[in-house]
């Protein structure tokens, strides 16, 4: 998926991957990570995702990265959040105290742009790309936050029902891309992909 699908699926509002409320899964697990609070938390490929929100909430502060200046601009504004934006090279960043999201590529991310960050939070990321992009992903993560914890969450459903996006992650590559890393399976459950039935898998990277 190039950038211009994602992009137009923000100017048409089509954004039922969007969830109203924090997602169960990070709600569920995030203690586990055992993360002081005012760690930096990096959350790719963002969207307007409350999970940001609740990560403030907990006591964390958040850097993202989101492709769309409307998604990032909705959330502070639907948060009713004061910030500002700044033009910073290959990105517009969208600030306020707690949250910084770089506005466009996130493979244009380099290390000054998450210096610090103690954790990810990825639930959109991964499976919102290809398996080549997929790669790089990876490697960009593991080449800008070596030291990083993760929670990590992919999406299973029947391919013979559903096409993606969103992708399915076999457990396998997930343990593939993080061979040298300690990796728990926090569990499986249940949800739904476009209205049809699916599951979702929690992965503790340390």
């Amino acid at each position: 998926m190039d950038d211009e699908f994602w992009l137009n699926k923000w100017t048409t509002n089509e954004i039922g991957f969007h969830e109203p409320e924090p997602h169960p899964c990070l709600v569920a697990h995030w203690d586990k990570l055992a993360l002081p609070r005012n760690s930096i938390v990096f959350v790719p490929l963002c969207g307007k995702s409350n999970d940001m929100r609740w990560l403030v909430d907990q006591g964390y502060r958040v850097v993202a990265v989101e492709l769309s200046d409307l998604a990032c601009r909705a959330y502070f504004e639907e948060n009713a959040i004061d910030f500002e934006v700044v033009e910073h090279g290959p990105f517009n960043i969208y600030e306020s105290k707690e949250c910084k999201i770089y506005q466009g590529d996130v493979f244009r991310l380099q290390s000054n742009h998450l210096a610090g960050v103690a954790a990810i939070y990825d639930r959109a990321a991964l499976i919102a790309l290809d398996p080549a992009s997929r790669q790089r992903y990876s490697e960009l993560l593991d080449q800008l936050t070596p030291n990083a914890k993760s929670l990590t969450i992919t999406v299973h459903y029947d391919e013979t029902i559903l096409t993606p996006p969103p992708f399915i992650v076999p457990d396998d590559e997930v343990r593939q891309r993080h061979i040298a890393r300690s990796l728990e399976f926090l569990g499986e459950t249940e949800t739904q992909v476009k209205g049809e039935p699916a599951t979702e898998h929690s992965f503790l990277i340390r």
